[in-house]
């Protein structure tokens, strides 16, 4: 029953720790990230173990989290830039993927 405590004792801190990981690396890098892979490697979790992590924590999945992010930032870029769709699409992390950007929107 001890190790079961502190199983869950350890979790349930690296739980939140993790996610808050994962969304910096987002924020920070969401025109460069290229797949959820990138996210896992860099704060050291399988992709699988986080997507399930992060869908059970927020609600939402890390792929939507991510094309969330980038709307977000494309909306921004549109209201307080003269860059054209393209050239926006670049910026925020759709450049080889135009088709994903207009599905998005």
């Amino acid at each position: 029953m001890e190790l079961y405590h502190s199983l869950k004792k350890n979790y349930v801190q690296e739980y939140p720790n993790l996610i808050d990981k994962a969304i910096q690396l987002i924020t920070e890098n969401y025109y460069k990230i290229y797949g959820i892979e990138d996210i896992a490697v860099k704060i050291g979790v399988s992709k699988f173990y986080l997507i399930r992590l992060f869908s059970r924590t927020l609600g939402i999945t890390l792929a939507k989290y991510i094309t969330k992010v980038r709307l977000q930032k494309s909306v921004e870029l549109l209201h307080n830039t003269n860059l054209n769709i393209d050239e926006i699409a670049k910026t925020i992390g759709y450049a080889s993927q135009w088709k994903s950007f207009h599905k998005s929107i």
